[in-house]
């Protein structure tokens, strides 16, 4: 995953680009509405399992990955601050990793 500038001298934008990126859009697009679909790679995160009931949903293929996708919807939500906690505690865990 990539954050900055890119463009040409006539057009210039600041984002955020990568598989990442792209299996968030897709996952996004594929959830039904007020309720929060995550990866398999998110389910495994430091702390997801003991905070959040979550259901399996299977495996699906998206556009632009080589295998199927392992996905769940995030059940029983207590607040936006849980889920940013183990976003906070995953990007900690990548941090160390690098």
């Amino acid at each position: 995953m990539w954050t900055g500038n890119y463009g040409g001298h006539g057009r210039f934008s600041y984002g955020v680009i990568g598989s990442e990126v792209n299996l968030s859009a897709r996952l996004m697009s594929k959830a039904q509405p007020g309720r929060i679909l995550i990866s398999e790679r998110m389910q495994r995160q430091r702390g997801a399992a003991a905070r959040f009931e979550m259901t399996h949903l299977g495996d699906w293929p998206y556009k632009g990955f080589d295998a199927p996708i392992r996905r769940s919807f995030l059940e029983n939500v207590p607040c936006h601050r849980e889920v940013m906690a183990v976003w906070q505690a995953a990007q900690h865990d990548n941090e160390e990793k690098e």
